[in-house]
């Protein structure tokens, strides 16, 4: 019965669907010719309107439904985008924060830093120079050890001048913002780390310069 069905489904056959109403025995007596006939028939006249193919309608395939399949689909599309959007700028927020934070800690690290180097520069001065040798941390070169790890920091040659260090700094916070390599918690999380030192060595070399 199904592949009757399926036959007369294809072919368009009115006739023949009611043939099949009453009971598939009738169609034993269907001629030939007159199947064949019908066929050419349904050739000449060209391909069916999709809108009245009874496939299309049992799938409710007019323009209109596929409009409202297509804004449906839209629609999702728009809530998934929107939702992608908002986890994207929570994740900017709070990368943002965590660095302002890491900044804020360098910031005050190198305060200190610098309070402790004039600390001890001042009094060395006081007590002559052979007591702020003494107090000084001093590399086998005779450099500041302090500001030679700076120095090393920033890429640059012990006593570089200021252009340089600003320089030196914004080369490598635009190289290593953690932004920039969000890729994986560990990347970013070794990224923020090395900016907070890039920027401790900023903060102090600038103190040191320009004081």
């Amino acid at each position: 019965m199904s592949r009757l069905r399926d036959l007369a489904d294809r072919a368009g056959l009115e006739d023949l669907l009611g043939r099949l109403a009453t009971g598939s025995e009738e169609l034993a007596h269907v001629d030939a010719e007159e199947l064949s006939a019908e066929r050419q028939g349904r050739k000449a006249a060209g391909p069916r309107n999709p809108e009245n193919n009874p496939r299309a309608k049992h799938a409710d395939g007019s323009e209109a439904s596929r409009q409202s399949r297509r804004k449906a689909a839209d629609a999702r599309e728009s809530v998934v985008r929107a939702e992608r959007e908002r986890r994207e700028e929570a994740d900017r927020k709070a990368h943002e924060a965590a660095f302002r934070e890491a900044k804020a800690r360098a910031d005050q690290q190198a305060e200190a830093e610098y309070q402790r180097f004039r600390s001890s520069a001042g009094a060395g001065a006081s007590a002559g120079a052979s007591s702020s040798s003494s107090r000084k941390r001093r590399s086998p070169f005779g450099q500041d050890a302090d500001l030679a790890k700076h120095y090393k920091t920033l890429n640059l040659s012990y006593g570089a001048e200021w252009t340089e260090v600003r320089s030196a700094y914004r080369k490598l916070m635009r190289k290593y913002h953690p932004d920039l390599h969000n890729q994986s918690a560990k990347k970013q999380k070794a990224a923020t780390e090395l900016t907070v030192q890039i920027t401790q060595a900023y903060n102090a070399l600038e103190k040191h310069l320009k004081d």
